[in-house]
Parts: structure tokens; C-alpha cells; sequence
């Protein structure tokens, strides 16, 4: 009730812009000059820096839309939202890989708001589309900050490359799985509206072999599309508790995880019934949901380590999946995670969906976009800090990154199945039930 007073008025503001079609117009005027060079070779080298002097007008119709959608609450409920979750025992303090993860969870009553993280964020991209009907045309704010600036040229760049194109920028879902996932979506949109295009690929990743991954060209498809991020070292953790490999980094500040398996590993069906396939999945969905959090807590630990100079402790690792996304936080200073909603990839006839690309922004620039958590929110302790209790020291002090070793003792091993088996059932119901909560549709 109190976060719903206090955003009444960023919520009547938007719904203010979104209503307010201005003058007959095709550009909106700015009077700076954009900071990256992602425009047209052909254009003259005096006309290159343009994009804080013309953004067409439609675009920013559509990010008002868009920001409605994130705002504006629908029938009641947020379209995007933030469960807190509590882990009632994991595997955290033993010597184990991500792969082997182990956490029992449940969600903790009561929702937030995505946006409620990312005001400052919000706020930059709304005082720059913002209106003024008493003004003959828009009067607008602009960044009071380099890094606000680059950010935002970032964005508006991304999304007149996308509305000139038009081709399904992230590609089609049914085609698109695993690891060709995380580079497409790290090449195409993470990596594009972050402050640096560069990104991490994890190296070990299967297929990225002579024959079958260039390293150097990108899995779109279109040819002659290069890689602005690299293969390397991805391991994080310490071989005395969770560690392995993460999928990608993007600018060494985000972790991307694909939640759905690689396709090509497979199954053997053989003579296996529809319902014991559709267990096994649910099986698999469950674990990979284990190891993403225990990757979003470790890099946490970690992340806190390299840059305790930082304003707040709150890290996002974004999980993809073939046609939607979901974000999860931890902040290891005040033992707080938090799980997204669902957020859609794709439009209803398949072209990119603004409000994902938006969020996907305020995401890999969490370090100049995120507030941190809200007061309301650091009552809901996920408990990681008791449960690690006994290895809570290599966690604050000894995380690695790079150079971890990829392997547990045999006894460790061995005992691990038996826990995450012993949870899989109460886990899968919980899931299901999740999924019915968290479809969304979204409409213009």
C-alpha cells in the first residue's frame, strides 16, 4: 500500500505522456549530440552525431507504451513483478558445482514492483520524453552526466537500429536454443544497449568447437555479423563451495544464463510414455532453476568483493529462455533475493518487445539505473546467510573469478543426486503453479 502511494504520481505522469499526442511533428528536436559511433557509414561525418537532434516521434510513442506497461499497474496487478524468495536449505556450504546445486525455496507473500529498483533509471528515460502541453512542443531534460548520457544514447541508438530494420532482431524462437541463445541475445540486445558491447562467452560451452563455432561470428545467421564479445574464462566460485561456469558476462557486470537446456543434448526417448518425458523435463527446469540462483548469489558474494566501493550490493543475473526472460537479484549485504515475473522476447506478430528491451537496459546498466533495495524489501531474508553459515567467510573473501577449478571430490558428488531428488516433487508443484501465476500478455 505505502509503494502504491508514493509512485501515484510517476504512475499519472506516464499515463499523462502516453495520452498527450502533441504537435504534428515527425522528429522530436534535440540540441545535443550522441556519444557512440553505431550510426551509417554514408552519412556525412558532420551529420554522424545526430540522435540528440532528431528521434522520431513513433519511437517515443512507443516507449511511453511501453513504460505504461511497466508502471502502471493492470486491473490490480503488476505487469512486472518481484517475488522475494526464502531458500529453506541448499547445498551451499559443501564443495559443489553449479550443475550439483542444490536449493529448496519458496516464495514469501507479497509482490513488488520491478520498476520500484530502477527509479533513477525510469526517471532519466521520462524526463527525456517527458511533455509540456502548454509548451508548443516537447520540453525535455537532459542527462546531467556523462555515464546518463551514454546510457541513454545507448538505448534511443538500439531502438532506431531496430525500428529501421525491422527483422526480428533477436531472432525466432522456434530456431534458437541454448547456447546460440545466450550469443544471439548477447550480441543483438545485452550487449547493445550496455555501456560496453563487450561480453564474455563461456568457453567451455558445447559446440564451441573447430567446425561448429566460429569465434569471431555470431550464430544469427546474417552474414558477416561479428561478435563484439569473446570466448574465455567464465568460472567464478571456489572449489570449496559453489563454483563452475557461467554461460556469458556481459561488461563485466551482468551474468546471462539461458533456462532452458541445450536441444542438441537431448534425450533417448526409446519407449518412454509423453508422461515420463514431461516429468523429466519438469525435472531438469526445476534444477536449472537451482543452479541460475546459486550463480546469482555467488557473483553477488563476488561482485561485492571486486567493488566494495559500490553504492549498494545488489546484483542481477538475467535468465533467457527461447521467448521470454526473467531477472533475478541478490544482494548479499542484507541476504535478499528476488525472482521477475516472465517478460516476453517477442511482440504478438514477433517483432522485438519494447518493454524487454527496456528492462533488458536498466538491467546491464544496473551500476547507473538501480536505487538498490527499498526499505520494504529488506524484511524478506532469503536465509542464504545461515544456511552458509560455516563457509560465509570464503563467500565475503575468497570468491575467484577465472581459474576455479571445474570438479568436487567423489564423496560430494555421489551424495548430491540424492538431495536434489528428495526435493524435485514439492519443487516441480511449486513451479507449475508459477507458471500459471506468471503468464502474461501483453497489448498496445
Amino acid at each position: 500500500m505505502a509503494e502504491h502511494i508514493e509512485n501515484s504520481n510517476t504512475r499519472k505522469r506516464v499515463c499523462e505522456i502516453s495520452e498527450y499526442d502533441g504537435p504534428s511533428r515527425p522528429c522530436h528536436r534535440r540540441k545535443r549530440h550522441c556519444n557512440i559511433g553505431l550510426c551509417n557509414n554514408q552519412v556525412d561525418s558532420s551529420e554522424k552525431n545526430h540522435l540528440f537532434a532528431e528521434v522520431p516521434e513513433r519511437i517515443l510513442k512507443n516507449v511511453t507504451r511501453a513504460l505504461e506497461r511497466l508502471l502502471v499497474d493492470n486491473l490490480g496487478r503488476r505487469i512486472v513483478r518481484l517475488a522475494p524468495l526464502k531458500l529453506l536449505n541448499c547445498n551451499a556450504a559443501d564443495s559443489s558445482l553449479f550443475s550439483d546445486a542444490y536449493c529448496s525455496m519458496e516464495a514469501f507473500d507479497g509482490e513488488f514492483s520491478l520498476w520500484s529498483l530502477f527509479q533513477k533509471g525510469i526517471q532519466l528515460l521520462m524526463d527525456f520524453i517527458d511533455a509540456d502541453p502548454e509548451q508548443e512542443s516537447r520540453v525535455t531534460i537532459l542527462p546531467d552526466t556523462k555515464q546518463g548520457e551514454l546510457i541513454l544514447d545507448k538505448l534511443l541508438h538500439y531502438l532506431v537500429e531496430i525500428d529501421q530494420q525491422f527483422h526480428g532482431e533477436i531472432g525466432t524462437p522456434d530456431r534458437i536454443h541454448g547456447a546460440d541463445l545466450t550469443i544471439i541475445l548477447a550480441n543483438h540486445l545485452f550487449g547493445k544497449v550496455a555501456t560496453s558491447s563487450k561480453f564474455l562467452l563461456n568457453k567451455q560451452t558445447k559446440g564451441n568447437k573447430k567446425g561448429n563455432y566460429k569465434l569471431s561470428s555470431c550464430r544469427c545467421g546474417t552474414s558477416n555479423c561479428k561478435l563484439t564479445g569473446r570466448f574465455g574464462d567464465t568460472s567464478i566460485g571456489n572449489d570449496q563451495v559453489w563454483h563452475g561456469d557461467l554461460d556469458a558476462i556481459i561488461d563485466d557486470q551482468v551474468v546471462l544464463e539461458t533456462h532452458e537446456g541445450d536441444t542438441n543434448s537431448g534425450y533417448c526417448l526409446g519407449d518412454r510414455s509423453p508422461a515420463d518425458m514431461e516429468r523429466d523435463h519438469s525435472v531438469e527446469r526445476v534444477s536449472r532453476k537451482q543452479e541460475i540462483i546459486a550463480k546469482t548469489i555467488t557473483f553477488s558474494f563476488l561482485q561485492k568483493q571486486r567493488h566494495p566501493d559500490y553504492e549498494h550490493f545488489l546484483f542481477p543475473c538475467i535468465s533467457v529462455g527461447n521467448d521470454y526472460m526473467v531477472v533475478y537479484f541478490y544482494d548479499s549485504e542484507h541476504d535478499i533475493l528476488l525472482e521477475s515475473s516472465r517478460i516476453p522476447l517477442l511482440g504478438e506478430e514477433g517483432q522485438t518487445n519494447l518493454l524487454a528491451v527496456i528492462i533488458s537496459w536498466l538491467v546491464v546498466n544496473y551500476k547507473y539505473t538501480c536505487d538498490g533495495l527499498t526499505e520494504e524489501m529488506k524484511d524478506k531474508q532469503a536465509g542464504f546467510i545461515s544456511l552458509a553459515k560455516s563457509k560465509l567467510d570464503v563467500y565475503e573473501r575468497d570468491l575467484q573469478f577465472g581459474d576455479v577449478e571445474n570438479d568436487v571430490p567423489s564423496d560430494v558428488q555421489a551424495s548430491q543426486p540424492q538431495l536434489v531428488e528428495e526435493s524435485v516433487p514439492t519443487l516441480r508443484q511449486k513451479l507449475d503453479k508459477d507458471r500459471l501465476k506468471t503468464l502474461l500478455k501483453f497489448s498496445d
